[in-house]
Parts: C-alpha cells; structure tokens; sequence
C-alpha cells in the first residue's frame, strides 16, 4: 500500500524534470489521489517548505539538493531515507 493510499497521510512530490512531474500527475489523477497526494517542478536547490515541517523524506537522488537543506525541513523525530553511492541510509 502507498503511502498516498492511507489516511492522515499528505503526500508531496518533486521532481526536477517537468515530464516526470507531469506523468505523475497523471498516474496521481488516475488514482483519484488528488489533494491527499501531489507533485511539484522542483526548480531550485531549496525545499519549498517552512523549517521543521516534514515527518519524512524519501529521495534517491537529491539533484544537488544539499543534506543540509534537507535536514532543515525534518520536524523532530523526522526522518530522510535517502540514497547516496548506491546505498539507503536513514538520517534523523
């Protein structure tokens, strides 16, 4: 089950290039998730979210988006899954 697909659950994704963003909206649409689950052109190297908003974080590739900014975003006891040298690893 997605995480889109659960309640109490919001749903935010980015993307720097605007094709994949657009074909997500359309899968998003096609699952009738619109508003709980949504996606984003990601244009610059900062998050648009306010400081410590964020429960957690998936990326597998951060496309110069500094861990620093990322860490920014994370509310206490958040979490960032992110994948670096080919590997996961969890950042609290």
């Amino acid at each position: 089950m997605a995480l889109g697909d659960r309640d109490g659950y919001l749903v935010h994704g980015l993307d720097s290039d605007k094709q994949n963003v657009a074909a997500a909206r359309r899968f998003i649409k096609s699952r009738g998730l619109y508003g709980k689950v949504s996606a984003m052109h990601l244009m610059h190297q900062r998050l648009p979210y306010a400081d410590s908003l964020v429960n957690l974080v998936v990326s597998d590739n951060l496309n110069g988006v500094p861990v620093k900014e990322v860490m920014r975003v994370l509310c206490p006891g958040g979490v960032a899954y992110l994948k670096m040298d080919d590997k996961w690893t969890g950042e609290h």
